[in-house]
């Protein structure tokens, strides 16, 4: 990030008064947004490099809250990171991810409680 935002401030002093400001930490060489059609050939070209399927950008959403779950992430958590209005939202759309650890859950309540008499 550091030589990332090094070649920024060069882009900026080269633009001189045609940069445009926007706070953003990926910008064309004026300061400005990238197209989304940009971002998205970027992206195919990384996939097509790494020998992986095609996939939507929006993906990488998806991929990122699943590998969170996984790794035992709490919903709250990435309701914030994903920008879900409520947990509900989170949990309708994450919630099947989240069998294993209701597993794990019960495995515990057995082994404080002893096992369920059938």
């Amino acid at each position: 990030m550091k030589a990332h935002r090094k070649r920024q401030i060069q882009d900026l002093l080269a633009a001189g008064p045609k940069w445009q400001e926007q706070g953003l930490v990926f910008t064309t060489a004026l300061g400005t947004p990238y197209a989304g059609a940009w971002a998205y050939a970027q992206f195919r070209a990384v996939l097509e490099k790494a020998g992986l399927p095609r996939q939507r950008f929006h993906d990488l959403r998806h991929a990122c809250a699943s590998f969170l779950i996984t790794q035992g992430a709490h919903p709250k958590e990435i309701q914030a990171l994903l920008g879900h209005s409520t947990i509900v939202h989170t949990m309708d759309t994450y919630g099947h991810l989240f069998d294993d650890s209701r597993r794990e859950l019960a495995a515990k309540m057995d082994a404080l409680l002893g096992p369920a008499k059938r």
